[in-house]
């Protein structure tokens, strides 16, 4: 089994900022560039194209890698505490791809031998901490 990584909530508000920044800014970025580079003809020779698929290849390995250390710091309340369900809130809720690669992630770093534990997106999504702040007030 490989390790696991304790997360604290400064960390995962870190992550969650970079993996948005990614997402949402620089990798559509990166699909500009590369579609302004490939306009400009001959691909074999042409500099901007190679360094904007460069830029794309670091792009998505600093997601894979950001998305394992998810799954490492979410082992860690699946080794402890065995829930049926974690539930992703804040901005972490709003991308897609976690739903799907964090789970399949897991097993590698979960100490039982299979993982039953959901991981799902909070029913109000980014804004469920609000609401839930606001209803103590209530």
């Amino acid at each position: 089994m490989a390790e696991s990584i304790p997360m604290t909530r400064a960390g995962a508000e870190a992550i969650k900022r970079e993996l948005k920044r990614l997402k949402s800014v620089e990798r559509p970025k990166n699909v500009h560039d590369i579609s302004v580079a490939r306009d400009h003809g001959d691909l074999r020779e042409n500099a901007e194209y190679h360094a904007a698929k460069e830029r794309q290849s670091h792009i998505e390995g600093r997601i894979q890698m950001l998305e394992d250390r998810l799954a490492r710091a979410f082992s860690m309340v699946v080794n402890f505490l065995d829930p049926d369900v974690i539930v992703l809130g804040g901005g972490l809720s709003n991308i897609e791809r976690l739903y799907t690669t964090v789970p399949r992630l897991l097993p590698k770093y979960v100490y039982a031998q299979t993982v039953d534990t959901a991981l799902v997106r909070a029913m109000h999504g980014d804004a469920s901490g609000v609401r839930g702040a606001a209803m103590l007030w209530a």
